[in-house]
């Protein structure tokens, strides 16, 4: 029962201008295994703080000619986007990788 209450809480620890939400960390003890501390990191929406986020897609056909043939050919593409559930700002899939590649290079520096 604990361990639920600990694994639940997410506090915003974070300082200003750092990026995302961290969760205190936590000390995990097996059997065998020395204690380690775990670290968890939200990305979170630059304008609102937010750290939920729900995904958008976008379906499109695209034609193009080619030099062998008379016909169009098409290809069908599908667009990902990640949407803020408060105020509607959309990141783009490269600017969450972006953010948590942020989030490895701090975690590396500290170690």
């Amino acid at each position: 029962m604990e361990k639920r209450a600990i694994y639940g809480q997410a506090r915003n620890n974070s300082t200003p201008g750092a990026p995302g939400l961290r969760v205190p960390g936590m000390i995990l003890k097996r059997k065998g295994i020395e204690a380690m501390e775990i670290f968890h990191d939200y990305v979170q929406c630059d304008d609102c703080g937010n750290k939920n986020f729900r995904p958008v897609y976008s379906f499109s056909i695209r034609f193009y000619g080619v030099n062998f043939s008379d016909e169009l050919i098409y290809d069908k593409l599908t667009d990902e986007s990640y949407q803020c559930t408060e105020c509607g700002k959309i990141y783009t899939i490269g600017q969450i990788e972006e953010k948590l590649a942020e989030f490895k290079k701090i975690r590396k520096r500290r170690s």
